[in-house]
């Protein structure tokens, strides 16, 4: 029955192996990803509350846009 199946067992081993080579390479650059991951989420969080608030206190400062239905 390998005989017939050799070709797929190879490809499957080759993909393997492969993945796992790519695992081992981005390995150590784990190191580099977290880190610029969480500063970009640092970054990105207080730039939009700020965008939020300036936009809360503009619509503050501009007053109701709402109609009056007295």
């Amino acid at each position: 029955m390998n005989k017939y199946f050799s070709a797929a067992l190879d490809e499957d081993i080759d993909a393997k192996f492969n993945f796992y080579a790519k695992i081992n390479y981005l390995d150590k650059y784990k190191t580099m990803i977290e880190p610029l991951l969480c500063g970009i989420v640092l970054g990105l969080v207080p730039i939009t509350l700020l965008g939020l608030f300036v936009s809360a206190w503009n619509q503050y400062r501009r007053g109701s846009g709402m109609l009056d239905f007295d």
